[in-house]
């Protein structure tokens, strides 16, 4: 919270001119609401986070003040309205100070065309450059060492998490091992920064859990050395990639509620979790199983497992009893929601004069049309995301 009430002069007055109201919460508690009012809530429109932000810095003075700094640190670029009004936040900060060398925690982006295009307009490179956790989702498939070079170089030294999201596969499609020693032996950077990585599928419901290219697997973690936290959806089995976790203190395995008809099919067997302890393959600290209310098949025995190896077992509840796989969402549907997200902005700022950040908007929608119609978004050969970032 230190940095609330240093920046708070360098931002317009929206708050009411009614006298200074009383602080009904503690700072700490309503910075907890705001976080997640801000961070978790799903949207119906790219637009409604912004119009939350409108409206909190009008309630008092203290909100104004945290909601400001939950903004700060809490970055999303997801749609054309988030690349415009954090423009023009920067851009009222700067008056004040050097904005460009103040990090921040938290960003989160898609791999996208809209990125592409947006990044050189919107300068993304600086972003990368000061955020300490990046979420990269969705992303294309193929493109983590795309992104891990360009990391190298544009995220230093900040960057300490990593979260991706992707479809089918991470780096590649390895058809066998040849092909993947040779592909990582010329191929790999490192992130030696990194320490804590998420890696999620979002297919997992039409591949039915089975994860089958475990090189491909293999491939995203090499370029993570020093590895301490690994959340991963994907039901590999751990002792085949235990070499890259040898600095491993926490595993975090999310496994959603399974359901074949009315058989409960949610197990840890698929991840050979205890295999891999009792080897002493690799040797974590901490195993936290995000999952439904009830534990999953082979609980009790990880639990044995992890008594007599001195490991602490979580269980955290993370999904409801009657929690289904979302459906994947088809092509034209997921089409018209990056093209809104695209192409929807503020004609009028709700936080203040546009003037000074959205004369080149227009040219920028422009390109990203003719980009879109030009360039197949589901190709291996897809362009690399932030290509054309100053750095």
């Amino acid at each position: 919270m230190g940095g609330i009430k240093n920046c708070s002069h360098m931002h317009e007055q929206h708050v009411c001119d009614s006298p200074v109201r009383p602080h009904t919460f503690p700072d700490e508690l309503v910075e907890e609401i705001l976080i997640c009012a801000w961070v978790y809530s799903t949207w119906s429109s790219p637009k409604s986070r912004w119009l939350l932000y409108q409206k909190t810095l009008r309630i008092c003075r203290q909100w104004n003040a945290i909601i400001r700094s939950v903004v700060d640190k809490y970055r999303f670029l997801e749609s054309l309205a988030d690349f415009q009004l954090y423009s023009h936040l920067d851009y009222l900060r700067s008056k004040h100070c050097d904005t460009l060398s103040l990090p921040f925690k938290y960003l989160r982006i898609p791999y996208n065309d809209m990125a592409i295009s947006y990044s050189d307009g919107f300068q993304l490179g600086s972003y990368l450059n000061r955020c300490s956790e990046l979420e990269i989702s969705p992303m294309y498939d193929g493109k983590l060492w795309a992104l891990c070079r360009l990391l190298s170089f544009a995220a230093k030294p900040h960057l300490r998490s990593l979260s991706v999201a992707f479809e089918n596969w991470a780096a590649y499609p390895f058809s066998d091992k040849t092909a993947w020693e040779e592909t990582v032996s010329r191929a790999v950077v490192t992130l030696p920064s990194v320490t804590s990585l998420s890696i999620t599928c979002t297919n997992t419901k039409n591949t039915q859990w089975i994860y089958r290219n475990i090189l491909d697997f293999k491939s995203a973690l090499i370029p993570f050395p020093n590895l301490t936290h690994l959340r991963t959806n994907v039901p590999v089995t751990i002792g085949l990639v235990t070499e890259y976790l040898q600095k491993l203190v926490i595993l975090t395995l999310d496994i959603p509620p399974l359901y074949f008809k009315n058989l409960r099919g949610t197990s840890l067997l698929n991840w050979g979790l205890v295999t891999a302890l009792r080897n002493r393959a690799f040797q974590p600290k901490k195993v936290v199983i995000e999952s439904g209310p009830l534990k999953p098949s082979g609980w009790d025995r990880l639990a044995e497992t992890c008594q007599v190896m001195n490991v602490e077992l979580v269980h955290e509840v993370k999904y409801a009893e009657t929690y289904q796989q979302p459906s994947r969402i088809d092509g034209v549907t997921e089409s018209a929601r990056y093209l809104e997200a695209a192409s929807l902005r503020f004609k009028e700022l709700p936080v203040g004069d546009s003037a000074a950040v959205t004369e080149c908007v227009d040219r920028y929608i422009s390109r990203y049309h003719t980009e879109a119609c030009t360039t197949d978004t589901h190709s291996s050969e897809a362009p690399l995301i932030f290509v054309m970032v100053r750095c």
